[in-house]
């Protein structure tokens, strides 16, 4: 037995000592706004208010580092920062005008990766990628507005909600050879298949009482993503 696992050792060991060392960055991007338009119609006449839904912007980049074993398999770690800011011009109130409420929520990623790739046609390769991300997010909420009753500009800002969270999914993706160094990659988180289990703590301060509040969740199926957040994600790699 001894002798079999010193074998599979030294098998490992002469399978990275001869891998090639790639680095590289993939980059995710999302935006989503609109507007809602409400019609009311009273004894034959009608009216329209129209008003921005929230937007959301979504930013992340993810550096990475990896090992290429041979023209099947790789495997490596990515290290992300992100950024999510949620804006709402909706007034929640009469009394308030030019009301705006905002999320800026950073977040950071540790995801290490196996990668087979599945077949080759010419200078693309179509792959399945096992990935391990481990997340966390704060931030802060802000809102501004013009108080009308006491003529007056207030802003507030207090602590957002904290995530922390992993899971595990497979996402298939298609890469592009350029030469024998560069490569492009682009992933459909859209698809991927796996589960993840997160962590959200809400901390409220109020008159000296201090409410805290955990939520505890957990997805399995198809279409689990967790960071980026983006349907599509693209990145590049180079290899020595």
């Amino acid at each position: 037995m001894k002798k079999v696992i010193l074998t599979l050792a030294a098998v490992a060991l002469m399978g990275v000592a001869n891998a090639q060392l790639f680095v590289g960055a993939d980059l995710g991007f999302s935006m989503n706004k609109g507007n809602r338009t409400v019609t009311t119609t009273t004894s034959g006449s009608s009216s329209e208010l129209s008003a921005d839904l929230p937007k959301t912007i979504d930013f992340g980049i993810y550096p990475k580092i990896g090992y290429q074993l041979n023209d099947r398999m790789s495997f490596g770690a990515i290290f992300g920062f992100g950024l999510n800011k949620t804006t709402d011009f909706t007034a929640d109130d009469i009394l308030k005008e030019n009301y705006e409420y905002s999320v800026k929520a950073p977040r950071w990623e540790v995801c290490p990766f196996f990668r087979y790739n599945v077949f080759n046609f010419g200078a693309f390769t179509m792959f399945a990628e096992l990935q391990v991300p481990i997340y966390g997010q704060s931030g802060t909420e802000e809102e501004k507005y013009h108080d009308k009753v006491q003529n007056i500009d207030v802003t507030n800002t207090w602590d957002a909600p904290k995530t922390f969270g992993f899971g595990v999914q497979i996402v298939p993706g298609l890469s592009y050879n350029l030469n024998e160094h560069f490569s492009f990659d682009l992933y459909c988180n859209l698809i991927a298949l796996g589960f993840r289990t997160e962590k959200v703590t809400v901390t409220r301060e109020n008159g000296g009482v201090t409410n805290e509040g955990v939520d505890k969740t957990t997805d399995f199926g198809l279409g689990i993503n967790s960071l980026p957040n983006s349907s599509l994600q693209i990145g590049f790699n180079y290899k020595f």
